[in-house]
């Protein structure tokens, strides 16, 4: 079975598609995969990006140690923050973030399924900004390396640690950590940027 395409993984894909579309095309995000895209837009959603990255990717090492020690998770935050600094940018504050809890193997996975996943997006993003704002456009946190070994292992993990009655607390898990995402965005987001 390839990466994925266990039961696991098609009840993860399904059950958060919504979340994920939405954080998708938030308002901040979106530009990045745009023609439209300025170092400005780049930059605000980098800040924005910060502080709901840091604070899960936290819980997820301490949740790693207690419950998957093995596991070589590997942290995106320091190449964010080197890539703010790189543009000038300050990360924005994250007081307000609410994270899933991780005390269980399915909440650990869930949040995994949307950290490790979003190194697909993060590589296809990195492709696109250097296209639009040039090859010296500082993108370490989305260009990342490794994404295909990472997954692989997110999935031997996950199928390991999950059985079938834990698919749907993984799944709140990972529509937890979306959700903190979205909400941290929406908090940086200007008025003008939102629908409504």
């Amino acid at each position: 079975m390839r990466p994925g395409e266990s039961p696991l993984a098609r009840h993860l894909r399904a059950a958060t598609a919504p979340a994920h579309e939405a954080l998708d095309h938030h308002a901040l995000l979106a530009p990045l995969v745009t023609d439209a895209l300025d170092e400005a837009a780049y930059g605000r959603a980098l800040a924005a990006l910060h502080a709901p990255q840091a604070r899960l990717e936290a819980e997820v090492a301490g949740a790693i140690d207690a419950l998957a020690p093995g596991y070589g998770f590997t942290r995106r935050v320091a190449d964010l923050r080197a890539d703010l600094a790189a543009l000038g940018r300050e990360p924005s504050d994250d007081s307000g973030i609410r994270t899933p809890g991780l005390a269980t193997p399915a909440g650990l996975v869930g949040a995994l399924y949307v950290l490790e996943g979003s190194r697909f997006g993060g590589a296809m993003i990195a492709r696109h900004v250097r296209r639009v704002l040039g090859e010296d456009t500082p993108v370490r946190f989305f260009a990342g390396d490794g994404v295909g070994r990472h997954w692989r292992a997110f999935w031997d993990l996950a199928d390991g640690l999950c059985g079938p009655a834990d698919h749907a607390p993984a799944a709140a898990a990972a529509e937890a950590a979306f959700e903190a995402f979205r909400a941290h965005l929406d908090r940086c987001a200007e008025p003008a940027d939102l629908p409504g």
